[in-house]
């Protein structure tokens, strides 16, 4: 129950809000009293906020990932594949040894260089003759050594006919000389008869009688023939 304005002529006394007739009242203030049905209880700004509790956040821990493990692949050793040997194809044999008997007219091609015919007649002086021939050429009166035997052509020599100037003791005398007929023997496989390949210089057409000792040239090239051995000196 609150204090009102009184008449004038009311009274307070000692704060009583009973109007007492006599009392005179000077003055009426009203005070606003603020009740809470709650003892004790203070006014909102004298309250404390409540606190907002902070619910913690769980940091999460964080998980290893494994790292995927690489599997090694295992590497092929490569296989050596072994190249095939070729088999050899035979190349067939143009120089065999042949025979002729005595006192036969014979032919055949010689498998030396220059690959000619060689024809004669053995006589009746000799035994015979044992040559190397290429037997796939056309031959008379050769017969084929059985069983085969290949000569080897490393080992023989052609004789060849050419034309040859000499002097017996000067090497500028002899390249100017008149030249003569005369036969040299050379590597069964050369490329040419000249006097650059010779063996030997012989006067007749087996290659069987040495010439004489002296300077031979080819107007080109010269040599000397010492105790019947040739040795190529080089150009005129």
């Amino acid at each position: 129950m609150g204090l009102s304005v009184r008449r004038r002529s009311g009274k307070i006394m000692g704060g009583s809000s009973l109007i007492v007739p006599g009392q005179d009242m000077l003055t009426s203030k009203v005070f606003e009293v603020g009740f809470s049905n709650k003892r004790g209880s203070l006014p909102d700004q004298h309250r404390e906020s409540p606190s907002t509790s902070v619910t913690p956040t769980n940091t999460p821990i964080p998980t290893n990932t494994p790292t995927p493990s690489v599997t090694p692949t295992n590497t092929q050793t490569p296989t050596n594949t072994q190249t095939p040997t070729p088999t050899p194809i035979e190349t067939p044999v143009n120089c065999v040894e042949g025979t002729i008997p005595k006192d036969t007219v014979y032919s055949y091609y010689s498998c030396c260089y220059p690959y000619g015919q060689i024809s004669g007649t053995s006589g009746p002086s000799t035994t015979g003759y044992t040559v190397c021939y290429n037997p796939f050429s056309a031959s008379t009166n050769v017969t084929p050594v059985s069983p085969q035997v290949i000569c080897d052509t490393l080992v023989l020599t052609s004789c060849c006919q050419v034309q040859l100037g000499y002097d017996l003791t000067d090497s500028f005398m002899a390249c100017m000389a008149t030249q003569s007929t005369y036969y040299i023997s050379v590597p069964c496989k050369t490329n040419g008869c000249i006097l650059d390949f010779a063996l030997g210089i012989y006067t007749d057409i087996s290659c069987t009688t040495l010439a004489p000792d002296g300077y031979y040239s080819d107007w080109t090239n010269y040599g000397t023939v010492s105790s019947g051995i040739f040795s190529f000196s080089g150009s005129c």
